[in-house]
């Protein structure tokens, strides 16, 4: 793929993911209500068409979720193409905790703001927590697909997708949310045919397992329990 078409790829997932995000959270009016019946109904009432709607602030801010992409984005690119280490993970585990703020008023889950308060640039595990299993972890990793999107990144962006993920979601499935956006991220950009890619995520599942067990982490045994 040309390198100049894959530029502007990249830079279209990161801003639609924010319009997207920010259209699907409506400062938490559409986010949490249940009913979609509701939504629809407002938006041909008040809009006509989602086409004719202006994604501008300050109406339509971006949540929680898209300030924590950003900010994983911004230090995965700035770590730049070193092998995953224990140095990405606590300048990570820095950068989480110096946007807290900027998550104010964007409806961030208690159990998130939780788990960012308990994290230092030395130590970003957690202990275990079964209410973490939301799919925030999934909404803020694509930008780990885009940075380790070639087949032979797999295990750097396994690796790099779980461990970032359990920083906040220690729960199986709060982390492979995280885990599975970024894989089909990497599948999107390789051009991978979609009706392939839950195959090929049930396929490579053992694998992820078996990292998961080689960690030996305190919250193994409830995290196989809900695999």
């Amino acid at each position: 793929m040309n390198s100049n078409n894959l530029l502007e790829q990249y830079k279209a997932c990161m801003i639609l993911s924010g319009v997207g995000d920010s259209l699907g959270y409506r400062s938490g009016i559409w986010q949490f209500n249940s009913n979609g019946k509701d939504i629809h109904r407002e938006l041909y009432e008040r809009f006509d068409q989602i086409e004719d709607i202006r994604i501008e602030l300050p109406q339509w801010r971006v949540s929680d979720d898209t300030v924590l992409h950003l900010a994983i984005a911004q230090v995965l690119a700035e770590y730049g193409d070193r092998d995953p280490s224990p140095t990405l993970y606590s300048r990570v585990a820095k950068k989480l905790k110096e946007i807290l703020n900027d998550l104010k008023n964007r409806h961030p889950s208690s159990s998130t703001v939780t788990a960012i308060n308990h994290l230092s640039e030395n130590n970003w595990t957690q202990t275990y927590s079964a209410v973490t299993n939301d799919c925030t972890a999934a909404v803020r990793s694509m930008s780990i697909g885009l940075r380790y999107s070639h087949p032979s990144e797999f295990e750097k962006l396994m690796h790099v997708s779980i461990e970032i993920s359990r920083m906040t979601h220690t729960h199986v499935w709060g982390f492979m949310g995280g885990f599975t956006s970024a894989l089909f991220t990497s599948y999107a950009i390789q051009q991978k045919p979609l009706q392939t890619w839950s195959r090929c995520l049930l396929e490579i599942l053992p694998t992820v397992q078996n990292y998961i067990k080689t960690q030996q982490r305190p919250d193994l045994a409830q995290n196989m329990r809900s695999w």
